[in-house]
């Protein structure tokens, strides 16, 4: 899988619609995500508020990330990764930079569990609210990228037809496939794995918690 970025502009009776592409690469078991500052800036226009720079392309990841995760999940993995900003080329395919090292490290050594760790260089310049909507604060301390809720959104939405029903269903069905690896993975003995499902299922519940319970009202006929 491959794109490269891509920005264009389209007059309306309003002003302009805005068509902006990430640049994505996949190469083993990782994929690259970029968006180009400039490109956000022009985004922006004629405002481009430090803070918003930030925040925009937070907002935007959210379907995309969620829609991995949950991909990953029916299929019984887990994923992780690392956010941040700085020097990078990614085109044809090719990554190379700065901030790609930055992201792999934060994915290898500090991500741990199935979570997207986000750079202080991003989480402090990022102004959102409610903050933990985008970038809730893990009880070791790191900011990750709270991709949960799009995940129990669209979980089982390509199983379903449109309508609110699909969200309960594609929920109830996450955690039930969720369970399933907390019991064979303790079965086994096998401890790491089972951390990993296990803190999975405990954001799982704090997301659903945060959500509105009108999401998840099945209807009548």
């Amino acid at each position: 899988m491959r794109s490269d970025t891509w920005y264009s502009e389209a007059p309306t009776e309003n002003g302009k619609r805005i068509f902006h592409s990430p640049a994505i690469s996949t190469f083993s078991d990782h994929i690259v995500i970029s968006y180009r500052v400039a490109d956000l800036i022009k985004t922006l226009d004629p405002h481009p508020r430090m803070e918003n720079i930030f925040s925009v392309p937070l907002s935007m990841m959210q379907p995309t990330i969620g829609d991995l995760a949950a991909g990953a999940l029916r299929l019984g993995l887990l994923i992780r990764g690392g956010i941040t900003v700085g020097p990078l080329y990614h085109q044809a395919g090719v990554v190379i930079g700065k901030a790609m090292n930055e992201a792999y490290d934060l994915e290898a050594r500090v991500a741990s569990y199935p979570r997207v760790v986000v750079s202080k260089k991003v989480y402090s310049r990022a102004q959102i609210n409610p903050r933990e909507k985008f970038l809730p604060v893990d009880t070791d301390g790191i900011t990750h990228y709270n991709y949960f809720t799009n995940l129990i959104l669209d979980f089982n939405k390509s199983q379903a037809g449109s309508g609110l029903e699909h969200i309960s269903a594609g929920y109830e069905l996450a955690m039930q496939l969720i369970e399933e690896n907390i019991e064979k993975f303790e079965a086994a003995e096998k401890w790491n794995p089972l951390s990993k499902w296990a803190w999975m299922k405990s954001t799982m519940l704090q997301t659903r918690a945060r959500m509105n319970d009108a999401l998840f009202t099945k209807k009548t006929a």
